[in-house]
């Protein structure tokens, strides 16, 4: 079984499917045939990729994916498809599907939360944002003692800090979720990646914070685009300042966490569909 996920970016949310799912869910025929592969079962977790890219003759399997978009879906009717659950009501709505919620809370089934020293605040941009705004907002969090996290660090890396972390400031979905599923408190924040993918990046956020009756309201942080000419240049230095002040009360404002009760009903009906996977597909 081929383990399918968006690896063309070094990025935390998707190199959790790496390092989550083979440990996970140990008795499956994990194997590393092509995707392109003829008539190869292919496992899909984390990440919004249920859309015409998983289109393949062999059986599929949906473990908690969600979709990017209502155009572009899988052709159901190409291969088999087992979609045990999906992200939230949004994908389940577009593909008829069940959901329970992002696949990655099935980390803590590995790793129950447990209590620790938790100092820090860290900040998590999209690994858009790092790419291109990643210097001024490393800048900035240094400048008001908050922890910047690269989400395209190694993944052990960036879950050590996070797992220190008292508060996560987070505009990567997958760091907000890796919060919540630790049970630490996370504000989500939008800029450069608002942008770019636009009405899609409301759509995945709103598709998994539905599915554990999360209130979704983010803040908005400055974008930097490039300073071409000395007037750019001012109003960068205006735009940072600015960021430096937004960024400083964000700390101090409400965060988000699902409920306990949402929380462990998921949490339980993850564990059943380790349980059942395992005793269908296991070697």
């Amino acid at each position: 079984m081929k383990l399918v996920y968006f690896d063309k970016i070094p990025n935390f949310g998707d190199t959790m499917n790496a390092e989550l799912f083979p440990a996970l869910l140990p008795s499956l025929p994990w194997s590393n045939a092509g995707c392109s592969d003829i008539g190869a079962s292919h496992f899909v977790g984390i990440g919004s990729i249920l859309d015409a890219r998983l289109d393949h003759d062999g059986r599929t399997v949906v473990f908690g994916t969600g979709i990017r978009s209502t155009e572009r879906l899988p052709n159901l009717k190409r291969g088999v498809w087992d979609i045990r659950f999906v992200r939230g009501p949004l994908s389940a709505r577009a593909v008829n599907a069940r959901f329970i919620t992002d696949s990655a809370y099935a980390y803590a089934l590995l790793h129950p939360p447990a209590p620790r020293e938790r100092k820090r605040v860290s900040f998590v941009p999209h690994y858009a944002t790092a790419m291109e705004d990643g210097p001024v907002w490393r800048s900035i969090c240094d400048k008001l003692g908050i922890v910047y996290v690269d989400p395209r660090a190694p993944f052990h890396e960036v879950t050590e800090t996070l797992l220190s972390s008292r508060l996560v400031i987070s505009e990567a979905m997958h760091g907000a979720i890796f919060a919540d599923l630790n049970r630490i408190p996370w504000i989500a924040f939008k800029a450069r990646v608002a942008a770019r993918e636009g009405p899609t990046n409301d759509l995945k956020w709103q598709d998994w914070t539905t599915s554990l009756d999360i209130d979704w309201a983010p803040r908005t942080l400055p974008v930097f685009w490039p300073a071409r000419d000395l007037v750019d240049r001012l109003k960068r230095r205006v735009k940072i300042r600015l960021a430096t002040r937004q960024l400083a009360r964000l700390v101090k404002a409400e965060a988000s966490l699902s409920g306990d009760r949402p929380y462990q009903s998921r949490m339980d009906e993850l564990a059943e569909e380790v349980t059942t996977l395992q005793s269908q597909y296991g070697a």
